[in-house]
């Protein structure tokens, strides 16, 4: 009852705009969110990846209202706008017939300590906590580290480029969790998947079974 009051005061005081129409009441408006053109068929990476399957749940350029809410959550500190990009998400995965078994487990491509320090939060983190909650998997926080502080990707174009910036920028500090496991790797954009390769090299390395790999947009 109590958080409650305080969320409906915080609502009173902190309104929301849709990032769409900038209609008040919510962060996306249910025709915002309906515009958004959803995915129905993931990925399966080509050549040698370590990588099992790729969903990526709409285009990032193509669907400006789903660039306009992770560019809120991710740029400009709005929280409640991971609600409907893990929404987003699910919706894809729900199309796409993805069954995750009890040998699943979540974790969120995770941000190096000097980004998290600017940004204040993970918001694959936020978006990653939905997904397990939704499938009822245990989510893993701190499976995975990044210990160097790369040039961000949208600043390197050529995918060989990008995957050379992230070479050797992730680590996996618990083996024990992951050895044997199939992973739902959870991140907000991927463009060429050299993020999620590398995190998926560090995985695999530290005795992952499968790496699945899910995006808001691609």
């Amino acid at each position: 009852m109590g958080n409650k009051f305080v969320q409906f005061i915080l609502a009173l005081l902190f309104p929301s705009f849709c990032v769409g129409c900038d209609t008040e009441g919510s962060v996306l408006c249910a025709a915002c969110r309906n515009a958004i053109v959803v995915q129905r068929v993931p990925t399966r990476p080509a050549g040698r990846s370590s990588l099992s399957m790729l969903y990526a749940a709409t285009e990032y350029r193509e669907q400006k209202i789903a660039s306009l809410l992770i560019g809120a959550l991710k740029y400009h500190g709005v929280k409640r706008a991971a609600d409907h990009c893990a929404d987003i998400l699910i919706t894809h995965l729900c199309l796409a017939q993805f069954a995750p078994q009890k040998n699943y487990l979540v974790t969120a491509v995770p941000l190096h300590r000097k980004r998290l320090r600017e940004r204040g939060f993970n918001q694959s983190e936020l978006i990653a906590k939905h997904i397990a909650a939704q499938y009822a998997l245990p989510y893993a926080p701190r499976i995975l580290a990044r210990t160097i502080h790369t040039t961000p990707q949208t600043e390197v174009r050529e995918r060989a480029k990008r995957l050379e910036n992230v070479k050797g920028a992730f680590v996996c500090y618990n083996a024990q969790t992951v050895r044997g496991k199939y992973i739902i790797l959870i991140d907000d954009v991927t463009t060429t998947g050299a993020t999620f390769e590398a995190c998926a090299h560090a995985l695999k390395s530290a005795g992952a079974k499968k790496i699945i790999a899910c995006a808001v947009a691609k």
